[in-house]
């Protein structure tokens, strides 16, 4: 019953925001329907998406292998479009997503509860932290500071987006250091942990794992990188067809670098909504016009590319007895026994 209760009210703040953006004009359907009946713009747009889940794959499948789990990069890519699916169609969004793959792992070898947990909350931390590497890189490109103005949005904007990294990285190492205290290691020991402190063992596990395969998680950070340029990359070809002004197609892609953190927020089915109306507001503050253009539409039409992709994983959902039987006798001593339960 909370699940329903859950998935009627992201649905409700779904509705309300799309009403929002067409009442106050920064949805354009005419503007959609141009983007999306160009053949070469759904083509590229597809294909750049589609590149993306592959880029994803490969930086969780590299994870799975530093932390021993046998599991071929075909069955990981199975796994993964699972999991984006359900991100877009399962109340829960990007947490049902994790939550699922959790599961997943976890049926696939038993008792690895934690394993299975670092290696979704590394792959999750690392496509963040690459996010907002490139959201900086794209923001000193663009001269963050040309606004001026301390009252105009987009400065403190700017500010926040070049110190996301660094502060993740702080976070990082504090987290680390905070479980290797004495006091957190008998907490530890006597399972008093609350959730939280599971939490931050979880996180400090992750970074441990990271010292100890550089080599992985530096080829994981670079997929990465190719998966949110990928995934800017479909945004900036929705674009050229919608002809925005005052906009260069640099400035866009920080837009949509952005408006990603919004997306991933798990207030609507797929983020629809949260990531138009953050990508509008950001496109306005960076243009400086007065004059505000639909730019919520180009965002839409990324979206509507993206359920369009995610439906693979509905592929792969109607095998996933057979799939996780088959990763299941990739690892050594098996795993579960019998069908994998739909349900």
């Amino acid at each position: 019953m909370k699940q329903i209760l859950s998935a009627a009210f992201k649905v409700c703040i779904l509705i309300a925001l799309l009403w929002l953006l067409l009442y106050f004009g920064f949805i354009d359907f005419s503007i959609l329907g141009k983007i999306l009946v160009r053949p070469e713009v759904l083509v590229l747009g597809v294909s750049a998406v589609f590149l993306s889940y592959l880029t994803g794959t490969l930086r969780w499948w590299l994870l799975l292998r530093s932390q021993k789990y046998r599991i071929s990069y075909f069955h990981a890519l199975q796994l993964y479009a699972i999991s984006i699916f359900s991100s877009t169609f399962v109340p829960g969004g990007t947490a049902s997503s994790d939550a699922i793959r959790i599961l997943m792992l976890m049926r696939i070898v038993p008792g690895r509860g934690g394993q299975a947990a670092l290696a979704v909350f590394g792959d999750r931390f690392i496509a963040v932290l690459m996010l907002s590497v490139l959201a900086a890189v794209l923001t000193l490109t663009l001269r963050p500071f040309r606004t001026g103005a301390a009252d105009n949005p987009m400065f403190w904007l700017n500010i926040c987006a070049l110190l996301l990294p660094v502060s993740l990285i702080i976070a990082a190492w504090v987290v680390r250091w905070i479980t290797r205290l004495p006091k957190f290691r008998r907490k530890q020991d006597s399972r008093e942990q609350n959730r939280l402190a599971h939490v931050m063992a979880v996180m400090a596990d992750f970074f441990d794992l990271a010292l100890e395969n550089k080599l992985n998680v530096v080829l994981a950070m670079l997929a990465s990188l190719m998966t949110t340029a990928l995934s800017l990359g479909a945004i900036v070809i929705c674009s050229t067809v919608a002809a925005i002004p005052n906009l260069s197609s640099w400035e866009i892609a920080q837009a949509g670098a952005l408006s990603m953190f919004a997306n991933g927020l798990p207030l609507t089915p797929g983020g629809i909504g949260a990531g138009e109306i953050a990508f509008n507001e950001i496109c306005f503050w960076i243009a400086g016009s007065k004059e505000h253009y639909p730019y919520a539409t180009i965002f839409l039409a990324y979206s509507v590319i993206c359920l369009i992709v995610s439906c693979y994983g509905a592929i792969a959902l109607l095998n996933v007895r057979r799939l996780m039987t088959a990763a299941t006798g990739q690892q050594p001593g098996g795993g579960i026994q019998g069908s994998f339960p739909t349900r």
